[in-house]
C-alpha cells in the first residue's frame, strides 16, 4: 500500500512538472518586438515623451545627446526585431526621427527642430515592457554641457543598416493625450496591454486542522503546479501594478499526533489538486524587481484521504471527508526578470472556509475541521 501511494504521488509530481515544462517552451523562443512608436506632451507641460511600444523590455539600452539638436537612443536585445513599418506620432519640435536596424539592434536618431532645446533620459515604463525617452526643456546652456559630456553612440557605421520605413512625410501632425498621474484616483488607465506569462512553481509545506478538541501537529509536504501570471492594463495609485495569479496545483495537506480515541491514526493524509484564483498587486522597486502580495479564493478537490497507523498500516477515509472544498489565501512574493524569464519566489498561508470531514464527523465531538496551511514556493514563468 506505502509503495503504490508513493508511486501514485511520484506519477502526479512528474506528470505536472512536465506539463509546466512544456507550456514554457514556446516562450523560450519569444521575441521582443518592436511595435510603434508615440510622441505625447507630458502632463506637467515641461517636455515630451517619446514611448517604444515593445512586446518585451529589450536586455539593454543606451541613450545619447552629443548635439543639442540630435539624441540617439540604441535597443538591443536577442532577436529584437520590428515590423516592416513602425507608426510614428509627431509633432513640429522633430524634424526628422530616423530608424535603422542591425542585427540585434535598433537604432534611432531623432533631429530636433532649430532653437528648440530638450534634455533627454530614457526608463522602462511601469508596465515592465515599453521603454520610454523623456525630452524635457531645458536652458541653452545646459543642453550644450550636455553635449559637450557626450559620445555619439554610432558616428559612422562599418556595416550597412536595414532602414525601416515609418512615418510618411506628409502625414498631418498627431500628438497622444496622457492624462497626468493622479494618485488619489482608485484606478488609472494606462497605456498598456494585457499580458499572460505561463511556468510551473515547486516547494515545500506544513499542514495542520483548526479543531477545538484536540492537539495536533503539522505535516510536512511538498506543492507544485503550473502558474499563470495575468498582467492587467491598469495602473492603481502610487504606480502599483494589479493582475490575477491563478494555476493548478498538488497540494499535500493533513496532521500528524491526533488524539489517539480519533481516527486511531497517528497521521492523517489528505492530497488535493486546488485551482487558486488570486488578486496580485505589484511594485516595481527597480527595473527587473517587482515585489507583490497575493490574495483570494481557491477550490480544493480531494484525490486522497487516508488515516496511517503507527504501524504503518493505511485506511481510506474516501467515504468520511468531502471531495471539494473552498478557502481563501493570501501571500507575498517577488518577481526577478532575466531577459525574457521570470523567476518568482513567494510564501502563502491558507484557510478552508468549509470542514474537511462529511457530516457524519461534524459533530460535537470533534467540532469544526478545517486545513490551514502554509506553502514556501519558487518557480519560473515565461
Amino acid at each position: 500500500m506505502n509503495l503504490f501511494i508513493d508511486m501514485r504521488i511520484f506519477k502526479i509530481i512528474v506528470l505536472t512538472a512536465f506539463l509546466g515544462f512544456c507550456s514554457g517552451l514556446p516562450a523560450l523562443y519569444a521575441q521582443a518586438q518592436l511595435e510603434r512608436i508615440s510622441i505625447a506632451e507630458r502632463a506637467d507641460g515641461l517636455g515630451y515623451v517619446v514611448r517604444f511600444h515593445l512586446s518585451e523590455m529589450v536586455g539593454a539600452y543606451n541613450l545619447s545627446q552629443p548635439e543639442t539638436d540630435l539624441v540617439q537612443i540604441e535597443l538591443r536585445s536577442p532577436a529584437l526585431r520590428t515590423i516592416d513599418t513602425v507608426p510614428i506620432t509627431n509633432t513640429d519640435f522633430v524634424i526628422d526621427f530616423n530608424l535603422t536596424t542591425r542585427p540585434n539592434t535598433i537604432r534611432a536618431k531623432i533631429r530636433l527642430a532649430e532653437g528648440v532645446y530638450l534634455k533627454s533620459s530614457a526608463y522602462p515604463d511601469v508596465n515592465g515592457r515599453d521603454l520610454l525617452l523623456s525630452l524635457e526643456y531645458a536652458d541653452r546652456s545646459e543642453v550644450e554641457a550636455i553635449a559637450a559630456e557626450s559620445v555619439s553612440l554610432f558616428p559612422f557605421d562599418q556595416q550597412p543598416e536595414e532602414a525601416v520605413a515609418a512615418r510618411p512625410a506628409d502625414e498631418p501632425i498627431q500628438i497622444e493625450e496622457i492624462a497626468p498621474e493622479q494618485p488619489q484616483q482608485p484606478v488609472v488607465s494606462a497605456d498598456r496591454d494585457i499580458n499572460v506569462s505561463i511556468g510551473f512553481m515547486t516547494g515545500l509545506s506544513l499542514a495542520a486542522v483548526s479543531s477545538n478538541t484536540f492537539s495536533k501537529d503539522f505535516r510536512e509536504g511538498i506543492a507544485i503546479g503550473m502558474a499563470f501570471d495575468i498582467r492587467l492594463p491598469y495602473e492603481l495609485p502610487y504606480t502599483i501594478q494589479p493582475g490575477i495569479e491563478t494555476g493548478v496545483y498538488y497540494a499535500q495537506k493533513g496532521f500528524v499526533n491526533p488524539r489517539p480515541d480519533f481516527l486511531n491514526a497517528e497521521t492523517v493524509e489528505f492530497d488535493y489538486i486546488e485551482i487558486p484564483v488570486m488578486g496580485k498587486f505589484s511594485y516595481e522597486v527597480m527595473d527587473f524587481i517587482s515585489p507583490y502580495l497575493l490574495i483570494g479564493p481557491f477550490a480544493g478537490f480531494m484525490i486522497n484521504a487516508e488515516r496511517v497507523g503507527s504501524d504503518g498500516s493505511r485506511n481510506d477515509l474516501d467515504d468520511q471527508t468531502n471531495n471539494m472544498i473552498l478557502g481563501g489565501l493570501a501571500g507575498a512574493g517577488v518577481d526577478v526578470k532575466v531577459m525574457n524569464t521570470i523567476l518568482s519566489a513567494q510564501i502563502r498561508g491558507s484557510m478552508d472556509f468549509s470542514n474537511v470531514f462529511n457530516n457524519e464527523f461534524n459533530n460535537d465531538q470533534i467540532g469544526h475541521f478545517k486545513n490551514r496551511y502554509l506553502s514556501v514556493l519558487i518557480g519560473v514563468r515565461f
